[in-house]
């Protein structure tokens, strides 16, 4: 039989941590969105997605001034000017 081990750090890094935190903290005031998916964990997205969280394609999808979470894998420089424009 093989063995399994597992390291003591093992987990989400620190910026997917940090995301999920964001969302969740964002969640329990009302809903949010993200812009694509929030991580590359569908259960850990279908958790989040069950208590609120709206995953859109684009910024055009957004409600000016809605609560928008961005994934921990990061947007270009054009997205975040889009979505400062939504915000106004």
């Amino acid at each position: 039989m093989k063995k399994l081990f597992v390291a003591e750090s093992a987990g989400f890094c620190f910026g997917v941590e940090r995301s999920i935190r964001m969302a969740e903290e964002q969640l329990e005031r009302g809903g949010c969105y993200c812009l694509g998916e929030l991580i590359h964990n569908s259960a850990v997205v279908g958790e989040l997605s069950a208590r609120g969280l709206q995953c859109i394609e684009s910024v055009d999808e957004l409600p000016r001034g809605a609560p928008v979470v961005l994934r921990s894998h990061g947007i270009g420089e054009s997205v975040y000017r889009a979505l400062e424009e939504k915000a106004a």
